[in-house]
């Protein structure tokens, strides 16, 4: 069995300290980049890799020692919009873990009018370390702002692509989640409208794509529903498919659908199922906990978020990412009275 190169051997190749090894491999300030590049030399020259028992030991040690004890995060929370429910609940969530970890938590409530450069810069002279962002778009300022300082880490992606680490819901598997438990409460001729946003965002056509390669897969060509992606508010639309294709079981993006083939006399699930792919996350949806689909798990993303920052400060990984990532979290399928066994 080969003999596991230490910290001791990468020092002695480098012909630098235990110290400056020990930094570099932490991503640790307090080092010359010139330094870096040794140590980094010497560890690919001695084939060292880290001793994965040893750093949760380490891991352990310090987190048990209060690092995060006076260490701030900010949560830059939107105003609140008529979807801004649905963020509040991730919001809560980062909170909760954000305290659970030992932070010192400041909420920042966002406008329209903020721009980043002046709002960060207010933050980092109050010690604030990482921030949580809400989903970015264009006009927020990103560009013309100084990141270098924090761990930055965005609770879901917004129209606009920005090169930050983000969690948010896997639209993907979600969608092919829900299609796949309609199938096997035996509903065989599935209306697919996941409808869009106005511009269009990454997940609509992540929804789009998923009901498409479901459709490719186990549906006969005669038997397919043309997949429904007008705007999100363009009930004439919705209805005018409705009536065309009569599908027996609508699968949808959120409540308001349901209320639409209510109010246009169409009997749940008497005449047509429905299957929701934003199940139980309105609240004041007086159907909210009947309806089938997917519960998405708001919460629990912005508690991910958190877990994700707590890892970037614990390992000094500061400004923007090359490349970022996204963590994508799965949702779980709900049963409801809105989605019962196909009796046809």
């Amino acid at each position: 069995m080969p003999i596991r190169s230490t910290i001791r051997d990468v020092a002695a190749e480098a012909g630098v300290s235990k110290s400056a090894v020990s930094l570099v491999l932490r991503n640790q300030p307090g080092v010359s980049e010139a330094t870096r590049r040794k140590v980094r030399a010497a560890m690919e020259t001695l084939d060292y890799v880290p001793d994965p028992a040893l750093s949760r030991i380490a891991a352990h040690r310090w987190k048990s020692a209060g690092v995060t004890s006076g260490t701030s995060i900010a949560l830059i929370k939107p105003t609140p919009t008529s979807g801004a429910g649905l963020l509040d609940l991730r919001w809560e969530g980062a909170k909760e873990e954000c305290l659970r970890l030992g932070y010192h938590v400041e909420t920042v409530d966002w406008s329209p009018q903020s721009q980043f450069p002046s709002l960060t810069r207010q933050l980092y002279h109050r010690g604030v370390q990482g921030i949580l962002l809400p989903p970015l778009r264009s006009g927020m300022g990103f560009e013309e702002t100084d990141w270098s300082r924090f761990s930055i880490v965005s609770i879901g992606r917004g129209r606009d692509f920005f090169p930050v680490h983000a969690v948010a819901p896997d639209a993907f598997n979600n969608t092919r989640l829900c299609w796949r438990n309609v199938r096997e409460l035996g509903y065989r001729r599935v209306g697919c409208a996941p409808l869009s946003h106005g511009p269009m965002i990454e997940d609509d056509a992540a929804r789009y794509g998923a009901f498409a390669f479901a459709q490719q897969l186990e549906t006969a060509r005669h038997s397919r529903v043309p997949i429904l992606t007008s705007n999100l508010q363009d009930k004439a639309a919705f209805l005018k498919w409705l009536h065309r294709y009569r599908p027996e079981v609508v699968i949808g993006f959120g409540g308001n659908q349901l209320g639409w083939m209510r109010g246009d006399g169409w009997k749940v699930p008497e005449d047509v199922s429905y299957a929701s792919l934003h199940a139980h996350e309105y609240s004041d949806a007086p159907t909210a906990e009947k309806t089938a689909g997917i519960s998405t798990t708001r919460r629990e993303l912005g508690k991910a978020a958190v877990l994700h920052l707590d890892m970037l400060l614990r390992t000094n990984q500061r400004g923007l990412p090359d490349p970022p990532l996204t963590h994508h979290l799965e949702s779980h399928w709900s049963p409801g009275e809105s989605c019962p066994p196909c009796q046809s």
